[in-house]
């Protein structure tokens, strides 16, 4: 997992400034095809269901990427725990 942290500067109407730290922590899974080739398949969903449940209840953000070549019945199966689908 990896954790950024960031730093902004805020300033209130009276001029006085002050800085607020925010910690940004992204899951980048990188990839779940080469997973679903050397995994039993039925076990890399529950993986990824259980992975992604655990981030939506949390402040944690997950990417996963997954090739376009990949079984078309897994693909299917496995869109369906993600909020967002980005196509490149």
């Amino acid at each position: 997992m990896g954790v950024k942290q960031m730093q902004f500067l805020k300033f209130s109407n009276k001029g006085f400034a002050f800085t607020l730290e925010v910690i940004v922590a992204v899951v980048i899974f990188d990839s779940l095809t080469t997973l679903g080739v050397y995994n039993n398949e039925k076990a890399v969903e529950k993986f990824i269901h259980t992975l992604s449940q655990k981030t939506k209840t949390s402040p944690i953000s997950d990417v996963f990427l997954i090739m376009k070549h990949s079984k078309e019945e897994f693909i299917e199966t496995v869109v369906q725990f993600f909020d967002k689908i980005i196509e490149l």
